[in-house]
């Protein structure tokens, strides 16, 4: 498994996120709140999807992605299996974005988690 490709396509991903979820917050950051008149299931799906938490996600996420790397170079995060660990991070991360058209097939599990 090519763990810098799915690194790479991870952040390619968690930007894309960021990118959207500024775009939407334009001069409202956040948090967004319910409220008004529309309190049907698409408001609520829009506050879930609130600017701020995501813009957050990305930021953890990127974070998670960039450490998991730093662990597979170094092959140490104090203790045995790290490069193990680091790798086993990157195939679940990976995972959301497989209905995505340009996920490569062969980063699918054998055996489902």
């Amino acid at each position: 498994m090519n763990t810098s490709a799915i690194a790479a396509y991870l952040l390619a991903r968690i930007a894309e996120d960021g990118w959207s979820a500024r775009e939407a917050a334009g001069n409202h950051p956040g948090p967004w709140v319910q409220g008004g008149h529309d309190h049907g299931a698409a408001t609520a799906h829009v506050v879930r999807w609130d600017p701020a938490r995501v813009l957050t996600e990305c930021r953890v996420r990127r974070e998670i992605v960039q450490r998991c790397q730093w662990v597979r170079d170094h092959g140490s995060y104090g203790g045995q299996g790290a490069a193990d660990m680091a790798e086993e991070v990157l195939q679940r991360l990976v995972q959301a974005h497989a209905d995505r058209p340009d996920f490569p097939p062969e980063w699918l599990p054998e055996v489902p988690w």
